[in-house]
């Protein structure tokens, strides 16, 4: 959510009622990555939560995911955004249905997580390798969003969502849909 932007008020209400399974946050603070996420009792508590970020990042961009649970527990820890490093997170919209979870207990997202903290920390503009996780991204049909600890954030599959009144939606049907990543911003696209 850059400066002077905001978030439509009925977009984050709508989001988190249509996705009971949990809620997260990522933005930069002074050049770290802080990611906020859990399982919020009231839209108020959440509220609050993304109020915080709003201040501490100084209005800077803000990826907001409301989670609708397709794998693994409903638990804080299968909350997104995840860290991939301390530099580096992440959140997805989709299936990744080529991943074979090894346990019930963590979702497909996370499971990809930990094939990329394995990957070198640059992997993002490593072209040839960001190229093969891109592919396969998109082959899942699925949207995920980057953020690096300086707010700097790249979209993938930006064109399976929308982007208004400055926010970019990983669905088309942001108002109804359930499992949707909330993303304001200017797209740094590798």
């Amino acid at each position: 959510k850059p400066s002077n932007i905001n978030i439509p008020f009925s977009s984050l209400v709508q989001g988190f009622n249509s996705n009971p399974d949990g809620a997260g946050l990522m933005f930069s603070m002074e050049e770290k990555l802080c990611i906020e996420k859990g399982m919020y009792n009231s839209f108020a508590d959440f509220s609050r939560i993304y109020d915080k970020a709003v201040e501490e990042g100084n209005n800077g961009s803000i990826i907001v995911h409301f989670r609708t649970a397709t794998s693994g527990k409903k638990n804080a820890e299968n909350c997104h955004p995840f860290y991939i490093s301390d530099n580096l997170g992440m959140v997805h919209n989709g299936i990744f249905s080529g991943l074979s979870t090894t346990t019930d207990e963590w979702s497909d997202t996370a499971e990809l997580v930990e094939f990329l903290k394995d990957l070198p920390v640059d992997f993002l503009v490593d072209k040839a390798v960001f190229f093969l996780i891109e592919d396969f991204i998109k082959q899942e049909r699925s949207k995920v969003v980057f953020m690096t600890n300086g707010g700097e954030f790249t979209i993938i599959n930006d064109t399976m969502g929308e982007w208004k009144e400055g926010c970019w939606y990983s669905t088309k049907l942001f108002t109804s849909y359930k499992g949707f990543i909330l993303m304001c911003g200017v797209c740094n696209v590798l």
